[in-house]
């Protein structure tokens, strides 16, 4: 009897240690797959994609327009996305002035808070920005495929796509965009 329950055992082990195995290749084949599909996890779009307007309410004058209104005239716009709850958001917030100023010769920016209106006017009484704000909602992240905050899309007065990225706004985003321009 103890000679069977120990080969038992040693089945039951094997068994055991090839199920886990198996399941950790298949956790590591879920993490390539998500990884590859996720590209560098920057950009959603290829430069020169075009993109449907979606509407947007205007902070300080309550005046609804559409995403592709603002984006008319010869700069191209950069529309940068964010949430009151977002905590990267809000760490980002006081340097958004300066990098719109420093860029404004070659771009308009405007911020598109998707939070509603009065979470956004106690944010910016509390904290002034100096930027145009307007309030979007489930429109406007749909027509952006919008997944995660901060996001920030440069677009052309067609409403093509010049460069758009997850994550904080800097410099490299406003080149980035300039250099696509260029190739469209």
């Amino acid at each position: 009897m103890g000679l069977m329950d120990d080969s038992q055992d040693k089945i039951s082990h094997q068994q055991t240690e090839g199920n886990n195995s198996s399941r950790t290749l298949g956790f590591l084949a879920l993490f390539l797959i998500l990884l590859a599909l996720w590209k560098d996890g920057s950009s959603q779009f290829e430069p020169g994609t075009a993109l449907n307007s979606a509407p947007l309410m205007e902070l300080s004058s309550g005046k609804i327009v559409e995403l592709s209104d603002l984006v008319e005239g010869e700069k191209p716009l950069a529309a940068h996305l964010f949430t009151t709850w977002c905590s990267v958001c809000m760490k980002e917030w006081s340097s958004l002035p300066e990098l719109a100023r420093a860029n404004e010769k070659d771009f308009r920016t405007i911020l598109i808070g998707v939070d509603s209106p009065e979470k956004l006017k106690a944010l910016v009484q509390k904290r002034p920005i100096g930027i145009p704000i307007y309030v979007g909602g489930s429109e406007v992240e749909s027509s952006l495929r919008i997944h995660s905050y901060p996001y920030t899309v440069v677009l052309t007065s067609d409403m093509r796509v010049l460069h758009d990225h997850v994550g904080v706004l800097g410099t490299r985003i406003f080149q980035k965009a300039l250099a696509n321009a260029e190739t469209l």
